[in-house]
Parts: C-alpha cells; sequence; structure tokens
C-alpha cells in the first residue's frame, strides 16, 4: 500500500521585519504620552486666541469646541486644519489672507 504524503512549504516568519514592527510599536506606545501633550500645548494656544484671530487663520470659535469631541490621541490640529483648508473652500468666503 502506497501513501502519498503531500508536503508543503510553511515559510518561516520574517524574524528582522517581525522585530522592526514590535520595536516600532513600542516607540509610538512610549512616545504617546509627549505627542498627546504636544497636541493639547498646541490646542490650547489655539483656543486662546482671539476671534479676531481665529478668523485670521479662518477658524471660529465653534471649529475650537467642535475639536474638544475628538479622542485623546487625536491631534486637534490636524483637525482644525483640514476645517480651515475646507472652508477657505467653500464659495463666497474669504481667504484669511485677503
Amino acid at each position: 500500500m502506497s501513501s502519498i504524503i503531500h508536503s508543503f512549504h510553511v515559510p518561516a516568519p520574517n524574524l528582522p521585519g517581525l522585530a522592526r514592527m514590535a520595536a516600532n510599536t513600542l516607540v509610538r506606545a512610549l512616545m504617546w504620552p509627549s505627542r498627546v501633550l504636544q497636541a493639547r500645548r498646541d490646542f490650547a494656544l489655539l483656543a486662546a486666541m482671539t476671534p479676531h484671530e481665529l478668523r485670521d487663520i479662518g477658524l471660529t470659535r465653534s471649529d475650537i469646541a467642535n475639536a474638544t469631541a475628538l479622542a485623546l490621541d487625536d491631534d486637534p490640529t490636524l483637525f482644525l486644519a483640514r476645517v480651515a483648508r475646507d472652508a477657505s473652500a467653500r464659495p463666497g468666503r474669504k481667504s484669511p489672507l485677503d
């Protein structure tokens, strides 16, 4: 009786790639608190601006209030930059530089 043995090759995991990925994940986890603190410092500076200063950069006080709803690890400055860019693209809205 003959049996057919099917052999198949299972590739070994790419250990250098996995180690690099693990190291990157560890670095991101360790740097998370400093990224959050810096984003919140930037947000505090924006929140302290007057309505005129906010208008100069294309934002409103409501935009700042909306940014407070973001998750802790979301960068509010990225959100606000997108809001300002989208607002300046609306018809009839003057650019802050006008």
